[in-house]
């Protein structure tokens, strides 16, 4: 009996050494948790490479919490992977806002839809504004982290008032934190949106005493609230690809436009010959924040012994529902001597659906600089990231269609007068280049970034003159 029992225990031990052994070939390194409880090491070792009598290498790594203290088998392998992922700097990303929706009243030329003259523009955040790309400030390997972002955002939104033309900047804060779960392989993220940007709640006017430029009216709101889950579905030394959900909730504020007009009213691009005859209108629309967005991604990170590391995520926002929208509108327009004036009243209900977006975000790096876990400033990188936005679908706009005009004479085409409120149609196909420097000081990382918007002239494929990014990663 006796002997079978230590037959038994010198298979187990041989057992043991060979994934030992085998773990150490597959990914380099071995944690703390997986050696024999007779092995014992200086604490003052704490994450640095030390040699084994059999040549491996094992990276030791404190535990981060009271908690992981408590349970060694745990806690060193959530500390393990803690330090690894403060390796690995955080995305910079790109924020899509401007560009993305808008009320328009436009002039149908040819009563096809093909022969459209925008006649006034108005952009607002109500129109999909606040939609969320998961790579901002974010990483493929779940860390226990507090969240801090600050954007800059030059002249995203751009509103045309019968002729009078202005741009807004927004300024963009996020708070936040990230938990892990299942031994570090998954985490929870919780992410507040705090901005100042164009009020969604806009008065504008036009009269012989002058006209206000809905632009100059900022005001801080809340954002979407998302939540994030993440999970590791391979996980190596050099390695990472990961997996996750996030949802937002409609938490910011819901929106109006309110416009009175009361002057000449000259239509560009018709047949008119000279002269404007006064014109007088008002409108008034009300858009609902009740659309909820599911956005499922892919993740990826790897790194080299040479300091080079890439990483990226490819993710899908999807609307899961529309969001109610009522416009009415009243007055008389003559747009011109030539067309009779017509008179309207009008009011429409219905719902404005958000576009679903596919996002592709691939950022590159290298470590300028990597110490030591002993000093203040561990490591220094630059970053370079892509970022490309497509809109797989068209959105469903609210169309109100105010007065059709005609020529007594009939030697002019007639056209129509229409009211479109949501967002853009056509394609949508937005590429940003960002570039950055990474501080990485241990205890948190540091980013400071610069985006720019390199895709075509076409306003809705450049959400932005240029972004600024700084982030405050605090790791627990």
């Amino acid at each position: 009996m006796r002997r079978t029992v230590n037959c038994i225990a010198a298979a187990v031990a041989a057992t043991s050494l060979v994934l030992l052994s085998y773990q150490a070939a597959a990914d380099d390194v071995v944690f703390a948790s997986d050696l024999p409880e007779e092995f014992t090491w200086d604490g003052a070792w704490a994450d640095q490479a030390q040699p084994l009598p059999s040549g491996s290498m094992i990276r030791q790594a404190q535990a981060t919490s009271r908690s992981n203290r408590g349970n060694a088998n745990t806690g060193n392998r959530v500390a393990s992977r803690s330090a690894r992922s403060t390796r690995l700097p955080y995305m910079i990303g790109d924020q899509f806002s401007g560009g993305n929706g808008e009320m328009m009243m436009y002039a149908d030329m040819g009563l096809d839809g093909h022969n459209v003259t925008p006649v006034s523009e108005i952009e607002s955040p109500i129109f999909g504004g606040n939609r969320l790309n998961i790579a901002e400030a974010n990483s493929t390997l779940p860390t226990d982290r507090l969240i801090f972002s600050y954007r800059h955002l030059s002249n995203a939104f751009e509103s045309n008032i019968i002729g009078e033309r202005a741009q807004t900047d927004i300024e963009h804060f996020v708070v936040g934190f990230e938990k892990t779960f299942l031994d570090g392989m998954g985490s929870v993220q919780f992410q507040v949106p705090l901005l100042r940007q164009l009020n969604s709640d806009l008065e504008v006017f036009q009269d012989s005493f002058g006209s206000n430029i809905p632009t100059s009216d900022r005001h801080g709101e809340l954002g979407n609230l998302a939540t994030t889950v993440k999970l590791l579905l391979i996980e190596r030394q050099k390695f990472a690809l990961g997996c996750g959900v996030a949802v937002t909730a409609p938490t910011a504020d819901d929106g109006s436009i309110i416009g009175d007009f009361d002057t000449t009213f000259p239509l560009t691009g018709s047949p008119a010959v000279s002269a404007t005859a006064p014109s007088s209108f008002f409108f008034e629309g009300y858009f609902d924040n009740h659309t909820v967005n599911l956005v499922p991604f892919l993740a990826w990170a790897c790194q080299s012994d040479s300091g080079f590391f890439h990483q990226g995520f490819f993710q899908v926002d999807a609307p899961l529902n529309s969001s109610p929208a009522r416009v009415l509108a009243a007055g008389t327009i003559t747009p011109d001597t030539i067309y009779d004036a017509e008179t309207f009243n009008v009011e429409v209900e219905g719902r404005v659906k958000q576009r679903t977006l596919l996002r592709a975000n691939l950022g590159f790096g290298y470590w300028l600089h990597r110490g030591s876990r002993r000093d203040f400033l561990e490591g220094i990188a630059g970053l370079l990231e892509v970022h490309y936005t497509h809109a797989l679908d068209d959105p469903n706009s609210l169309v109100v269609p105010l007065a059709t005009f005609t020529d007594p004479s009939t030697t002019n085409d007639p056209f129509s007068l229409n009211i479109n409120a949501g967002g853009p149609g056509g394609n949508v196909d937005i590429v940003n280049l960002s570039t950055g420097v990474v501080l990485d000081m241990g205890a948190c990382q540091i980013t400071n970034g610069v985006i720019v918007p390199i895709s075509g002239n076409e306003r809705y494929d450049r959400a932005f003159d240029f972004e600024y990014n700084l982030q405050v990663n605090r790791f627990f």
